[in-house]
């Protein structure tokens, strides 16, 4: 083996054992679906909720151990202070209580698993509707910051193109610091811009549940179709939404509540087993040796109930009164929600038809300031007009490009609000 063949092994292995951190990793292009997917996955919030969900799971996969009768063991040793006779007892009692409270409570670990699973939906659905808004938002960031920069280059050229008019005295020297002013004006927007972009990529990521230095490019567009679902349908879905859902469930909660209250006038029965054996020591025989026990069982049964309840002054009542006006209060809420997402999603419908509307203005508005800048640069060519003038035409023709972006990403906000109220993607 030459030398050089030596000196690349050992290269490949150094190489080999350099931590991967060093070397630059690949930007991850991520689309909002692939947002979506990975937020579910890595997002703090959403972890945190599914222990919770896991938890209720396995309260409601074991709710039937309420059922299972208790076992107490207990064991005693007596020693005669006037005899060398001892005597040593075992017993065992196995009990088991049979109540109404049992029955609600398997209703009750019901009702808990779902409000869990309801809370892990909503967790999920307003992640959802925040990572979707945030990956648009960056979108337009993007289409922002690339006509930003195309303001100034158009600002440098001009300035250029003015020192060399102004050299040959074909602009007066106003018009040149004129385009001089408008040229240095915009470069601090640009950076002014990037932090603020860099601050919404960061959220972005933390949202996602991803480290603050990955380096990733969006993939979307700022394009969507018109809403076509007719008003009603898309009101009638509401009924549906999670934050809905949960309301029922809540209201079964508190009517559980009350019944459990109830329960409470009803009598509970227990059924018990108590099983015992006694070891006694014989005259003749050493007290430390058993010979023999003898012993018996009993069985018992347990009829209880809590007779003070029934007295019409008593805290029961109150209790019960109590839990009866909580259970008034969570039909008002949810009528409330009800009439309240009603509103919204009407109210949602009518911005996402102005914006539809609006968006077809500013197209036409760039269309005729991309003209009025063409007729512009052509004149000021042809020295019928000066520089302000050309100035102008370009200043109104980026402002109409922000201005078309703006209302397109408007659009989306509005219609990504809508699909969280009506739990359908709409684009």
């Amino acid at each position: 083996m030459n030398r050089s063949s030596t000196k690349t092994i050992l290269l490949i292995l150094i190489i080999s054992f350099l931590p991967a951190s060093l070397f630059p990793q690949p930007s991850l292009t991520i689309t909002v679906e692939r947002a979506l997917e990975i937020a579910f996955k890595e997002n703090l919030e959403v972890k945190k909720q599914t222990l919770d969900y896991n938890a209720a799971l396995r309260r409601y996969s074991n709710r039937y151990s309420l059922f299972l009768p208790s076992l107490v063991t207990s064991g005693g040793f007596y020693l005669n202070n006037q005899d060398p006779f001892w005597r040593a007892s075992i017993s065992a009692s196995l009990s088991l209580g049979l109540g109404m409270d049992q029955f609600t409570s398997l209703k009750e670990n019901e009702i808990s698993q779902s409000l869990a699973e309801m809370d892990y939906l909503l967790i999920k659905e307003r992640l959802s509707k925040d990572i979707k808004k945030l990956f648009y938002k960056l979108l337009l960031q993007r289409e922002q910051e690339l006509l930003l920069i195309q303001n100034i280059d158009s600002a440098k050229d001009r300035y250029e193109a003015a020192q060399i008019d102004y050299s040959r005295g074909k602009i007066s020297e106003y018009e040149l610091l004129s385009a001089k002013l408008s040229y240095l004006t915009i470069l601090p927007d640009l950076e002014e811009f990037r932090i603020t972009n860099r601050n919404e990529k960061a959220r972005f990521l933390r949202l996602l549940g991803l480290p603050g230095d990955t380096d990733f490019s969006l993939q979307g567009s700022l394009e969507v179709v018109a809403v076509t679902v007719k008003e009603e349908e898309l009101i009638a879905l509401i009924k549906e939404h999670t934050s809905l859902t949960k309301q029922n469930l809540l209201i079964q909660q508190r009517l559980l509540a009350i019944r459990q209250l109830q329960n409470r006038y009803f009598p509970r029965i227990t059924l018990g087993v108590t099983p015992s054996l006694v070891f006694p020591s014989r005259e003749g025989v050493s007290p430390l040796t058993i010979t023999g026990g003898s012993g018996g069982s009993y069985l018992s049964v347990t009829v209880s109930a809590d007779l003070v309840d029934f007295i019409p002054l008593s805290a029961q009542r109150e209790r019960i009164k109590t839990a009866e006006e909580s259970l008034e209060k969570s039909r008002i809420d949810l009528d409330y929600l009800l009439q309240e997402g009603e509103a919204t999603v009407a109210n949602l419908i009518a911005r996402i038809r102005k914006a539809e509307g609006d968006i077809e203005v500013y197209t036409l508005n760039l269309e005729v300031a991309e003209e009025f800048y063409r007729i512009a640069l052509t004149e000021y060519n042809y020295g019928r007009q000066d520089l302000l003038a050309l100035q102008d035409a370009d200043v109104r023709r980026q402002k109409a490009r922000v201005d078309l972006l703006s209302r397109k990403a408007s659009l989306i906000d509005l219609i990504i609000d809508l699909e969280y109220w009506i739990g359908k993607d709409l684009f």
